[in-house]
This record gives C-alpha cells, sequence and structure tokens, in this order.
C-alpha cells in the first residue's frame, strides 16, 4: 500500500527486539517549545510486527511520532517515539502532554 511508514530493519538472527528506542529531548530553553511533528500510524502484521521486525504485539493502534526540537537551530534535536492511542487525535493528546505547543505536518 502506498504512503504507509517504512521502518528501518532491526530483526537479527538472534530475534527480533520488544519496540523500538525512543529518542524524547526535554524542552529545554524558551522558545523551543514549539515543535512540527509527524504523527503517523504503525502497521503491525498478523503476528505482531512492524514493517521493521520490530515485535510491538497486539491491542490499540500503535503511532510514531517524529520530528526536531528546535528545528533550523545549532541546538537541533531529533525526536522519535512511539505510542498507543485509540485514535489519531487521541495520540495527539498523549503527544501534547510532553510537547504542549506541537503541531502536526500530517
Amino acid at each position: 500500500m502506498a504512503g504507509r511508514l517504512k521502518l528501518s530493519n532491526v530483526s537479527s538472527r538472534y530475534g527480533a527486539p520488544m519496540g523500538r528506542r525512543d529518542l524524547t529531548p526535554p524542552i529545554r530553553e524558551e522558545g523551543f517549545d514549539r515543535v512540527r511533528l509527524h504523527l503517523r500510524r504503525v502497521y503491525i502484521d498478523s503476528g505482531g510486527y512492524d514493517n521493521g521486525g520490530a515485535y510491538w504485539g497486539f491491542g490499540v493502534p500503535l503511532y510514531q511520532c517524529s520530528g526536531y526540537l528546535a528545528e533550523g537551530t545549532d541546538q537541533e534535536e531529533a525526536i522519535e517515539y512511539y505510542l498507543r492511542a485509540g485514535s489519531r487525535e487521541a495520540a495527539k493528546q498523549q503527544v501534547r502532554t510532553r510537547y504542549p505547543a506541537a503541531t502536526f505536518y500530517n
């Protein structure tokens, strides 16, 4: 299906990791509270794996939140983390508990 999020392959001959690593830098200075993020649904196959081989199990839909804090400055830091929510709007609310002024590209 076109437009699906393609994740990096994390599987190995020793098996798959449980989930993926989160990068969640804290907001440290005034003015860096605004951040534009991508919020994408991560599809899980019938075995409980994402398309890169990480195991998530089953349950509430999984979303990936990604972008940059202080984008375009010399203090730019990557943001990438995963969360479960019943809907895209519920996922946005969860993101805003960590990054209150977040806006979303898509």
